[in-house]
């Protein structure tokens, strides 16, 4: 299993996107199959091993534009997209791995996007 960890940023948000990197080594420590894949605009901040930067200015701030590129540059068979400013729970890798042996035939894992009133907005994220 090889992972692409694509984060899209404005690169406004230049600390919390190191957090969100940061976040993915210390969940991926002694794992060598992934890559993280920045994209985005003012990206030059952002260096370390395995990082991939992806320049593309985009006037209309299309998130949407930003990730399909995301997808197409990476050579990941699963791709995680990551907004700047997710910071992974530190066992995030670990339940991943186990929700992907008893779960074959997933197809998309989302993280938890709760509503203004406190539920989740997705009904069975991990």
């Amino acid at each position: 299993m090889y992972l692409s960890f694509c984060i899209v940023t404005q690169g406004n948000r230049i600390e919390k996107t190191k957090l969100s990197i940061e976040s993915i080594y210390k969940n991926l420590i002694g794992h060598h199959n992934y890559e993280i894949i920045v994209i985005g605009n003012n990206i030059s901040d952002f260096s370390g091993e395995k990082i991939k930067l992806v320049e593309m200015f985009d006037s209309s701030n299309l998130i949407g534009k930003k990730r399909n590129l995301g997808v197409k540059k990476s050579k990941g068979d699963i791709i995680v997209h990551l907004d700047d400013d997710i910071v992974l729970d530190i066992d995030w890798f670990e339940r991943f791995r186990e929700f992907n042996k008893k779960n074959k035939d997933w197809l998309i894992c989302s993280n938890k996007i709760l509503l203004p009133s406190g539920k989740r907005f997705w009904d069975r994220a991990i």
